[in-house]
């Protein structure tokens, strides 16, 4: 794949290449003098990313159900199968745990959670859970996490089909469910349709669904985001995204919130260009986001615009700036003579 060169947005309305970007030939001698307080090590800091378990159980039974042609007799049936892998890449590594059942967690962006069904996994606190399978509450880099779980389904062919009745009696780990990470973690999911006398072996992952007697392909869309994520930096968040081809896309507009279900705010006063428009090259794109204060969980959604009119929305992705320090930072420029 052709990938040309990066861009990146700083504050609105002016696009300028990476490479133009050059480093200060003044060299500086930074010193930071901070309170004693801010010494202190936080039992379980905050996450830095958020992720969301996509595919609830009551979309993938419809999206099975309607995928099938070949007859009532191999309709699939719930429960449906959910499974969640979690691959830890860094060692100290910790991960909260935000169980949908009985509503989001409305501290789990600061590392406070307020839900007594709220995991944390990895503090070394094992009265606030240890993740399934491991046997100490401690996370190392390869650690693998599966979460495993059979979800009623209500609902009959061709459907509609709902979630399970009374679910905060019944917590389990499955699509809805939120989780935050001190460190990035790889998250895949898998689920498919096992109930019935005939369980028609249905499997959806992501993208793609196939059973057993008929094989079902979505055909990928000329416009391909193949990365979309935020970066906190020393002040501001950093938006990239990445495209595989630009056959007919036009451009993106970038949006943010201050919660999951909170008001959009569009970020760009016109819209983003692509860099490729009508050509199968890709390209990465950057946003800095300078008015993102510090302490506050952000979430990013990015609309990809077709030729066409048409719209993609992708997200959300979460990050935060740290709280701003106490204190205060001298600058000293450093001489260097040479005789």
């Amino acid at each position: 794949m052709q990938r040309s060169r990066p861009s990146r947005k700083r504050g609105i309305g002016r696009w300028a290449p990476t490479h133009a970007l050059r480093t200060s030939a003044v060299l500086f001698l930074v010193v930071a003098v901070l309170p004693m307080s801010s010494l202190n090590v936080l039992a379980a800091p905050p996450p830095n990313e958020i992720y969301y378990v996509p595919l609830k159980e009551h979309d993938v039974l419809q999206a099975l159900d309607d995928i099938d042609q070949s007859g009532s007799s191999r309709d699939p049936f719930s429960p449906i199968l959910s499974i969640v892998f979690l691959s830890v890449n860094t060692t100290g590594t910790i991960v909260y745990w935000d169980h949908w059942e009985d509503g989001y967690d409305s501290g789990l962006a600061s590392g406070s959670p307020a839900d007594a069904s709220t995991e944390i996994w990895g503090d070394g606190n094992a009265g606030n859970g240890i993740a399934p399978g491991l046997g100490t509450d401690n996370l190392a880099a390869g650690d693998v996490i599966i979460l495993q779980n059979q979800v009623p389904v209500q609902g009959a062919s061709p459907g509609p089909y709902s979630p399970r009745a009374n679910p905060a009696s019944n917590i389990l780990y499955d699509g809805g469910d939120v989780l935050g990470a001190t460190y990035p973690i790889a998250v895949t999911r898998a689920a498919w349709a096992v109930g019935g006398t005939n369980p028609m072996g249905s499997l959806e992952a992501g993208a793609a669904a196939a059973s057993y007697d008929f094989w079902f392909r979505v055909t990928p869309t000329s416009v391909v985001l193949s990365s979309f994520d935020a970066t906190p930096q020393l002040d501001a968040i950093e938006v990239t995204w990445s495209t595989t081809s630009e056959t007919e896309v036009l451009g993106f507009d970038l949006y943010r919130s201050e919660s999951i279900e909170g008001a959009l705010v569009k970020l760009n006063e016109t819209m983003l260009p692509a860099q490729h428009t009508g050509s199968p090259l890709g390209a990465d794109y950057a946003f800095l986001d300078e008015s993102a204060a510090g302490g506050v969980t952000y979430y990013y959604w990015l609309d990809l615009i077709e030729v066409s009119g048409a719209t993609e929305r992708h997200g959300p992705v979460a990050t935060r700036l740290p709280d701003e320090p106490g204190g205060f930072r001298i600058y000293l420029p450093l001489t260097i003579y040479l005789p």
